[in-house]
């Protein structure tokens, strides 16, 4: 079992020697090739917006976590399906995806992406590799823009629960819909990673090996490819009971990818406070403060934080877009008073008792997208938790 009381200073230690290397090769490869990056390329922020060439910059995005594993050749990816389903977005007005780039194994496990791209520690399959290089040289041709996610707090592409399990602390408790599976107990487990030295340095080295990736098909470092709008320090971190840490290791990994890679901006993946901040350790402001950090995030699920029942929906619909409503200027509010723009990141409903039929208006979602418009704010459509439909041809049946 890992000890949660761990000191990761070592680690924070090493890191910022790294960080200063880091930036001093990159410095001196601009210098040897100052052509090879232009600053214009790439998204930079103001207080309330993003801003490309000097004007500004907005996008529709959805979420596309398997977008690297359709990109594999042969049987293990679907090419076809990628190029179809990115002509379709882009046609549709969808501008940025969210992807993983990052995900551990092994196969075996339940809940997962599959194939991972890291099947053991610091084991890297290169046909996952080539399938992420893929996405992002098809994305860069139809002028979208991506949000690269780099972990994850919950278990479906491994994340921190595979990185403790790795380091020595005992098998990962899944949640449901595991059998037996509990939310508490899942949490509490993977809350020890900001306490693991094993665990944090197991994440840094994956952050640099993508980071600092070359694309095998173009030729060109990740980090001058513009393509690239944001690193993504991990899908809902979350700091439940180990709060100190889990704010040290925000500020820590968010200054050790800038230092990796000064062109592109870094942001969190939270999902803001939740309903029970308490409980889930978030807080928008303290979590989105630290120098690094470029923007904020933030996720609003009213059917899964028990705002919207899909058996009752006409009983609680109104309730759910009250709550949602109030959740949205919250931390609109509290983005203003950090002085980072804001972007939601994930949204959703079951609708048609979950049946999801096309041709459906989903009146939240509308409620929503208008709401952001009218604040400036970018925003990207997810599909409503547990529908891994999309990734049944690639792994595991599972929460998406």
């Amino acid at each position: 079992m890992a000890n949660p009381s761990a000191s990761p200073y070592p680690v924070l230690m090493r890191m910022r020697l790294l960080h200063l290397l880091a930036a001093t090769l990159l410095g001196l490869a601009g210098l040897l090739d100052p052509s090879s990056i232009h600053a214009s390329d790439f998204i930079r922020v103001t207080p309330t917006g993003f801003v490309k060439n000097g004007a500004p910059y907005r996008f529709l995005g959805t979420n596309f976590w398997y977008g690297m594993n359709l990109g594999i050749a042969g049987t293990s990816g679907d090419r076809e399906r990628l190029l179809r389903e990115l002509d379709r977005l882009k046609n549709i007005g969808v501008t940025n995806l969210r992807i993983v780039g990052a995900s551990e194994g092994p196969d075996t496990e339940p809940w997962r992406i599959a194939p991972a791209l890291q099947s053991a520690p610091g084991v890297f399959r290169e046909d996952v590799f080539a399938g992420l290089d893929l996405l992002l040289v098809e994305m860069g041709k139809r002028g979208m823009t991506a949000v690269v996610v780099l972990g994850d707090f919950w278990p479906w592409s491994g994340g921190m629960s595979q990185y403790l399990a790795w380091a020595g602390a005992g098998a990962i408790p899944y949640p449901p819909p595991q059998p037996g599976g509990d939310w508490t107990t899942y949490q509490r487990y993977t809350q020890q990673f900001y306490s693991s030295e094993q665990a944090l340095g197991a994440y840094h080295d994956t952050a640099r090996k993508v980071v600092t990736r070359v694309n095998a098909l173009t030729g060109r470092p990740y980090v001058e490819d513009p393509t690239i709008l944001a690193w993504e320090l991990a899908n809902e971190p979350r700091g439940v009971e180990n709060v100190l840490l889990f704010n040290r290791w925000i500020d820590g990994a968010s200054s050790y990818i800038k230092s990796l890679d000064p062109n592109h901006l870094v942001t969190t993946g939270s999902e803001g406070e939740t309903p029970w901040p308490e409980q889930t350790g978030n807080d928008y402001v303290t979590n989105h403060s630290y120098p690094a950090i470029d923007y904020g995030t933030a996720h609003i699920w009213a059917e899964n934080w028990g705002w919207f029942d899909p058996a009752r929906a006409k009983e609680t619909y109104p309730t759910a877009v009250t709550k949602m409503k109030e959740y949205f200027r919250d931390h609109l509010a509290k983005a203003r008073r950090i002085g980072k723009p804001l972007v939601i990141e994930e949204f959703g409903l079951g609708r048609d008792g979950g049946h999801l039929r096309p041709g459906r208006e989903d009146h939240l979602a509308r409620q929503v997208l208008r709401r952001s418009l009218r604040s400036g704010l970018s925003i990207r459509f997810a599909r409503r938790a547990g529908c891994g439909r999309e990734l049944l041809g690639l792994g595991r049946r599972g929460p998406s």
